[in-house]
Formats: structure tokens, C-alpha cells, sequence
């Protein structure tokens, strides 16, 4: 069977990390990756920050596991999983497996160029490999 129809060797996972202070942020990132990625060939990252006082600290935690995965994500005031609202903490939802592929990129200066800025941030959509169905997420207002 071709992999890319195997829908069962697909995934989805979430992990979660309170931080009790800002020493924490980069041990909650950490945490939280590892808890999402439950299976193999990870290709995506969403990730959330709640009232996070150090998001790079948060992500360098990520890129300890998972060093060269697209990620996107945002800060806000409450992060959701499983159990609810996560006040003060990281969700990362992992997607993965065969078949499945992401790129990220970032418009930047919108206001000089609305179009120039939207090209950018399409431009990583080039680099996915030919499947039959693609979906394209755009955040105007992400900082993360």
C-alpha cells in the first residue's frame, strides 16, 4: 500500500508543562515536546504559551527534541489541553508520520507591502513534497 494512504501510520499528540517560575520555561518546552511526540517521523509543531515569561527559553526546550521541525505557535493568556486551561504553562501538539508534510514561513513588514509580505510567507509552501490535499494556515498578527 503507498504510505502516503495509510492513515493509520498518521499521528496526532499533545503534551503539556506547567512553569512555576521563569527558570522553568525552558524545562516546560522540553516536557511538553517530549509528551507530544509519541510517534516517529514528527513533521509538525503547534505550539501554545501561556503567560510564558521566557518563550525563547520554551522553544530552545523544543528544539532539544526536536531539533528542525517546522513550528508554528503564538502566546496567549491560557493554553488548552486535555485537562482545560493551562494558566501559566506550554502545549505542544505533535503531528507525524508518512505522508504528511509542513513548511513554515514569515511575511515581515506588511505595512511597506502587504503583497511582498504574503509572497514571503507562501514561499516555504514550495518546498512540500505533491500530495493530494494541502492546507495552508496564515496568522496576520503572529510574533512567536
Amino acid at each position: 500500500m503507498d504510505p502516503r494512504l495509510d492513515l493509520q501510520a498518521r499521528w496526532m499528540s499533545v503534551g503539556s508543562a506547567d512553569i512555576h517560575d521563569g527558570n522553568g520555561c525552558h524545562n516546560a518546552g522540553r516536557q511538553a515536546a517530549l509528551g507530544a511526540i509519541t510517534g516517529g517521523d514528527v513533521r509538525l509543531l503547534i505550539v501554545f504559551c501561556a503567560n510564558t515569561p521566557d518563550p525563547a527559553a520554551v522553544l530552545a526546550g523544543i528544539a532539544e527534541v526536536a531539533a528542525g521541525v517546522p513550528l508554528i505557535g503564538c502566546s496567549s493568556i491560557a493554553a488548552i489541553d486535555s485537562s482545560g486551561p493551562r494558566w501559566n504553562g506550554v502545549v505542544v501538539t505533535a503531528l507525524g508520520g508518512p505522508g504528511l508534510s509542513a513548511a513554515t514561513g514569515v511575511g515581515r513588514d506588511a505595512a511597506a507591502g502587504l503583497s511582498a509580505a504574503g509572497a514571503a510567507a507562501a514561499a516555504g509552501a514550495t518546498e512540500l513534497a505533491e500530495h493530494g490535499h494541502r492546507v495552508w494556515c496564515c496568522s496576520p498578527m503572529a510574533r512567536f
